[in-house]
């Protein structure tokens, strides 16, 4: 939620037909001090700068960040660049390790989209292990790939 008079910042935590509950930051010069009739702004993004499953993006440059592609500030369209698990296990019980939306994020990332579990990265050609130059020893011929 931003408060329009001097775009300060305050995060929607709940909400009932009348009445806002924020989180105010306690850090930095974004926090925003309300008072009755102030104008705000209520925003939900659908994609965060640098998220996880985000990747490579327009360049930005200068103090005045400036976005080298538009030449103007704007949205640098980084790129869907999904994080994959597969064959990931805690050693002492065999449970598979994955990804997982945190409480805060949970519209933010998206199984399917941002992230995948159990589900090897398309293109994909795993490691000959051990490794021929640092074992000396010539590469296994019976290798298979399990998804």
């Amino acid at each position: 939620m931003k408060r329009i008079v001097n775009n300060t910042i305050s995060q929607v935590t709940s909400n009932t037909s009348n009445t806002l509950t924020l989180f105010n930051y306690t850090s930095g010069t974004s926090q925003a001090h309300w008072t009755a009739g102030d104008k705000y702004e209520i925003r939900r993004p659908s994609i965060l700068l640098d998220q996880p499953g985000r990747g490579q993006g327009d360049l930005i440059t200068g103090a005045t960040p400036i976005n080298s592609t538009t030449g103007k500030a704007t949205w640098p369209h980084n790129a869907l660049e999904p994080a994959y698990s597969w064959n990931n296990k805690y050693t002492p019980t065999g449970a598979s390790v994955n990804f997982k939306a945190g409480f805060s994020n949970v519209r933010l990332q998206q199984e399917g989209r941002d992230f995948y579990n159990n589900t090897p990265m398309p293109g994909y050609t795993p490691y000959v292990y051990p490794h021929p130059l640092v074992s000396g020893l010539a590469p296994p011929t019976n290798l298979k790939i399990v998804p």
